[in-house]
């Protein structure tokens, strides 16, 4: 299964968007049109989770509600401009966070990957915004049990 990984720099950046049920990303003109063509991929339903730069952390497993929208733009949730937003069911909380060391000890696209480099990995480079992983049936149960 698909998973797309959002890396965000605090864990209140994260619960903003959880409360709000909402996410943008910062977007540079250079970065729009590779991303206005992979968001598109993106079915209503896909499954998304946060990475917290700032805990080095996995976080608040989600359900996409809303194809991300390369023409929208959001400014009254965070203090800067977001774009190519969308809309998401939370599955768990920001208080709930899985450390990469343990993600790399648990989840199979980790153990199985032949990259020792975890933004490789879990697509953390604002570059590869909406290049989903793959991950297994068991991967998504063991995010959801250790963040739903």
């Amino acid at each position: 299964m698909d998973l797309y990984v959002f890396p965000a720099m605090s864990l209140r950046e994260i619960q903003t968007g959880h409360d709000a049920g909402r996410w943008g990303i910062h977007v540079t003109a250079k970065m729009h049109s590779s991303l206005t063509t992979r968001c598109r991929d993106i079915p209503v339903g896909a499954h998304g989770i946060f990475y917290c730069s700032a805990s080095k952390s996995l976080t608040t497993p989600f359900t996409f509600t809303t194809v991300p929208d390369p023409e929208s733009t959001i400014t009254d949730l965070w203090h800067d401009e977001r774009s190519f937003v969308f809309d998401f069911d939370p599955l768990g909380s920001p208080q709930r966070q899985m450390g990469l060391d343990q993600a790399r000890r648990l989840l199979e696209v980790s153990t199985k990957s032949t990259s020792s480099n975890s933004s490789n990995i879990f697509h953390l480079a604002p570059t590869r915004m909406f290049a989903p992983i793959e991950v297994t049936d068991t991967d998504w149960a063991t995010i959801l049990r250790n963040l739903g």
